[in-house]
């Protein structure tokens, strides 16, 4: 077995993690984000076949593609007076350092609400 070898950060801000629980509060018409890791460490935003790649480089931990998705995203929210929700799902396989690098980059655009959800089936 191998160490899992860690990035140190100084927390950011604290995330408000959901264990799968239904989203009540209506979010003004802009529905939660869907962020999901495969066990490779590759990101995607979306569901199904509107599922889209985005960073895909594992030794990149700024995630520059998801880190632009998640501005426009804020931006939108912000302008309808919403409060930013996150589903991340992550592959039992993924190295947690992977999912500490989207939760990390969730807090540093203030995105509390993360509720992790099953990974889509193949």
């Amino acid at each position: 077995m191998q160490p899992i070898e860690m990035e140190h950060r100084e927390p950011q801000e604290m995330v408000e993690i959901h264990a799968g629980q239904e989203e009540k509060e209506e979010n003004k018409g802009i529905a939660p984000l869907v962020i999901s890791i495969d066990d490779k460490g590759v990101i995607y935003l979306g569901t199904g076949a509107e599922k889209e790649t985005l960073d895909a480089d594992t030794a990149n931990q700024k995630l520059p593609l998801l880190k632009a998705k998640l501005e426009a995203y804020s931006a939108a929210v912000k302008a309808a007076e919403g409060k930013p929700k996150v589903q991340l799902s992550a592959s039992a396989e993924v190295k947690q350092q992977r999912v500490v690098d989207v939760l990390n980059l969730l807090a540093e655009h203030h995105i509390s609400a993360v509720t992790f959800i099953q990974p889509e089936a193949p």
